[in-house]
C-alpha cells in the first residue's frame, strides 16, 4: 500500500517523467524516475523529511543540472553542472534587494546574497552534520521576515541520490 502510495505522490510530481524504480534506503523512501528526478520520504511520514532532486539534463547543452530542494523556507541545494553543490539558497526568497539568514543547528548565522544564496561550502559541513536548518527569509510582496525551520533528515539520502543519478544510474 505504501508503495501505491508513493508512486502516486511520485507521478502528481513528475508526470512528464517515467518511473525507474523505488528503494528503501535507511528508513526513507527513494523513488526515482527515468529522467533524472527523485523524491525522498521518511518511511512513516511521507509529508516529513521529503527531498526533491531534479537532475534532468539541460536541453541547451545535453548536461545533467542537480538541484536538491524542499519545501518553501528550506534549504535549495544548487549543483548546476558539478559534481557538488556550489550554492546553498532558501527555497522561496524572492524579496528585490533583500538578503536573508541562514542558520544550521546552534552555528553563527550567516547571511545571504540578495538572492537568498551563499557558497556551498560556507555552509555545506554544517548542513552535512546538523539537524536543523533554521532561515529568516521573505517573499515579495511582504517585507516582513519569516523564519522557519526545516530538519535536514534524509538530506544526505537526497545528495547520495542526485550523485548517482549523475552516474545515470537510474534504478
Amino acid at each position: 500500500m505504501r508503495r501505491i502510495l508513493l508512486g502516486a505522490c511520485f507521478l502528481m510530481v513528475a508526470t512528464h517523467a517515467g518511473y525507474a524504480g523505488q528503494k528503501l534506503v535507511d528508513g526513507f523512501w527513494v523513488t526515482k524516475s527515468d529522467e533524472g528526478y527523485a523524491i525522498i520520504t521518511k518511511e512513516d511520514d511521507v509529508s516529513n523529511g521529503r527531498w526533491n532532486v531534479d537532475c534532468s539534463i539541460d536541453k541547451m547543452v545535453d548536461k545533467r543540472k542537480c538541484v536538491i530542494y524542499g519545501d518553501y523556507g528550506a534549504p535549495v541545494l544548487r549543483y548546476d553542472f558539478d559534481k557538488s553543490p556550489q550554492l546553498v539558497c532558501i527555497n522561496a526568497h524572492n524579496f528585490p534587494n533583500r538578503t536573508a539568514m541562514i542558520r544550521i543547528d546552534k552555528n553563527e548565522p550567516v547571511t545571504t546574497d540578495e538572492k537568498g544564496c551563499v557558497a556551498a561550502g560556507t555552509v555545506m559541513p554544517q548542513i552535512q552534520s546538523g539537524k536543523v536548518f533554521l532561515a529568516r527569509w521573505y517573499k515579495w510582496p511582504q517585507d516582513q521576515p519569516i523564519d522557519t525551520e526545516t530538519q535536514l533528515m534524509g538530506l544526505s539520502i537526497a545528495i547520495k541520490t542526485a550523485s548517482e543519478i549523475q552516474e545515470n544510474n537510474l534504478e
